[in-house]
């Protein structure tokens, strides 16, 4: 896709693993490190192909939710990204990478008006962007069902 990952590897953006395939040890590493900064309390997956990861990740978070990437558990979520955007309550700091994959997204919608990422059907990647949407669908579901630590999630100052 001829990306410029080194590039943003450098300004921040993200983290590059080492090698050709996921090296599951870092990813590991990286959220053990986003736990003890930010007080991380849960983890969004994919559940598809994502046992290796989520079994190490048990012991470091309260809670691990899965958050398959079909119509009915991303569009909830896309649709509150949606309104953040459109209200001017979610920004990001000039983020190129991040920028870069929401122009690639593509969405499915069916005749409710629901919508889905299709990976199938982008120009280039769209991983941090899926990621967004699984973060902000976990923020959902502890809203929606846990009410205490929905009301932690709502403090002013807490970052998702």
């Amino acid at each position: 896709d001829k990306a410029p990952y080194r590039d943003w590897e450098r300004a921040g953006f993200l983290t590059i693993c080492p090698g050709d395939t996921i090296d599951f040890t870092s990813v590991e590493e990286t959220i053990a490190a986003a736990q003890k900064q930010y007080d991380l309390k849960m983890v969004g997956f994919d559940p598809y192909l994502s046992r290796t990861i989520t079994q190490r990740l048990e012991p470091l978070v309260e809670a691990i939710i899965e958050v398959p990437q079909d119509m009915k558990n991303m569009s909830p979520a896309m649709k509150e990204i949606e309104a953040g955007v459109l209200n001017r309550e979610m920004l990001h700091v000039h983020n190129t990478c991040f920028r870069w994959t929401w122009g690639n997204v593509r969405c499915h919608v069916d005749g409710n008006e629901n919508k889905k990422p299709m990976k199938n059907k982008t120009p280039g990647r769209i991983d941090p962007t899926v990621a967004l949407i699984t973060a902000v669908a976990v923020w959902m579901i502890c809203r929606n069902q846990k009410p205490d630590l929905a009301q932690v999630l709502e403090q002013p100052g807490f970052t998702l």
